[in-house]
């Protein structure tokens, strides 16, 4: 039956029957596991994994870590996903995932180029058997149903390894790594539960190697769920001792930059970086893609504007209270709009194209607020103002202006 309340949805054509299909069945390759010779794969990933943990526990003897367990990473085949949530013990907490990676392979090695997951694994040296009773019992005992037992969580593994230094815990893009100049990076440390006697016993320990190592850190720490994030100074060879020497590890990402380096400038030096970005703009005219943004309007005389903005793409839902941004939001959102992220444009040297144009309909006040009566009807023009001056144009609206609930 036709719905009286929805008439702008229009079905001209008569519905067609389909039968039901359970999606968790459907043929899906980046979750289906590959088909394994039941015996072959076994032997292999027991042969792996015993050769990965001789490595990791050579490397302790060689450099006398008192580490109480080995990194090792699980790797799944070119294209299929890997089943991390069996790789781990949450009952004793012995054997812990520290991060999962998708890494593309070289094209020498894989012409599709199909994702490979990358799983970080800590064993403490008492949890050797975990992974090995698993694959023992994928290569002997069968369920009730005549299945392999761990069939889908082994099938998926193609590959044990002794975990690297770095590369097995670095989640930013691989060529951040530092090298011999040290960089700020984010260790991300894995702890077993969020009391605060867990949290300040993992810092402690991680706060004396840094000592030990003398690495400079940034004073304090972020709390995340079973993570904690400490700011350090190192080099390449800095990280990989801290990871030969800490139980904790779980992930490496370079620190993001803020924004004190851009804000600090003087005047004269942020006017110069504008200028530089402004030059390497390359803006398609001729696009009809648009995004409108529904704010408090924009100054779209600004330097980093002005090249993107049409003074005539500048609409108010009341002429009397102009175009321009009387609260600095529109204009804030409207270089979002146009650059992302702002830093990666002004420290990149190349060129930065712009292919869709900006529009603004300022539908807030410069004074007071808008009765909540009309927020229907300003919306609805703020809609349609840039419509009736450019038809032909694709829109995407933005509108993130909020308020909190009222009873009318």
């Amino acid at each position: 039956m036709l719905r009286k309340n929805l008439p702008h949805i229009i079905l001209p054509d008569p519905p067609e029957k389909y039968k039901y299909i359970n999606p968790i069945k459907s043929p899906n390759d980046g979750q289906q596991t590959p088909q394994r010779d039941r015996k072959t794969h076994a032997e292999h990933l027991i042969q792996s994994f015993d050769k990965a943990w001789q490595i990791a526990r050579d490397d302790q003897v060689v450099y006398h870590t008192t580490r109480n367990g080995v990194y090792l990473e699980f790797r799944s085949s070119p294209g299929y996903e890997l089943i991390t949530k069996s790789l781990e013990d949450l009952r004793t907490k012995k054997v812990r995932l520290c991060n999962v990676r998708k890494r593309n392979l070289p094209k020498e090695v894989d012409k599709e180029t199909k994702p490979v997951i990358y799983a970080t694994v800590y064993i403490s040296n008492d949890s050797r058997e975990f992974f090995l009773k698993k694959l023992n019992d994928y290569a002997e005992k069968d369920h009730s149903t005549g299945t392999p037992k761990n069939l889908k969580v082994v099938n998926s593994i193609s590959d044990i390894l002794n975990a690297s230094l770095i590369k097995s815990f670095w989640v930013s893009e691989e060529h951040l790594i530092p090298d011999e100049s040290p960089q700020w990076c984010e260790v991300w440390l894995r702890v077993d539960s969020d009391t605060k006697e867990e949290i300040e016993n993992v810092i402690n320990i991680f706060d004396d190697l840094l000592a030990v190592q003398d690495v400079t850190s940034k004073p304090g720490y972020l709390l995340f769920p079973e993570r904690v994030v400490k700011l350090v100074h190192v080099n390449g060879k800095q990280l990989e001792t801290l990871t030969r020497y800490c139980d904790y590890i779980a992930e490496y990402r370079i620190a993001k930059d803020t924004t004190s380096f851009w804000v600090g400038m003087q005047t004269r030096e942020q006017t110069e970086w504008v200028e530089n970005l402004t030059e390497r703009l390359q803006i398609n005219k001729e696009s009809l893609v648009s995004i409108c943004l529904l704010d408090t309007g924009v100054n779209y005389g600004h330097p980093l504007l002005a090249p993107v903005f049409d003074q005539s793409d500048c609409h108010s839902c009341n002429v009397l209270w102009g175009v321009y941004d009387h609260d600095k939001h529109g204009t804030l959102m409207a270089g979002i709009l146009v650059y992302g992220n702002l830093d990666e444009q002004l420290s990149s040297s190349g060129r930065v194209f712009i292919n869709h144009k900006i529009e603004s309909v300022k539908i807030l006040p410069p004074k007071g607020e808008n009765s909540i009566e009309l927020w229907g009807l300003i919306t609805s023009q703020g809609v349609s103002l840039p419509i009736i001056k450019a038809p032909e144009r694709m829109r995407i609206y933005c509108m993130v202006t909020i308020h909190p609930p009222k009873k009318i």
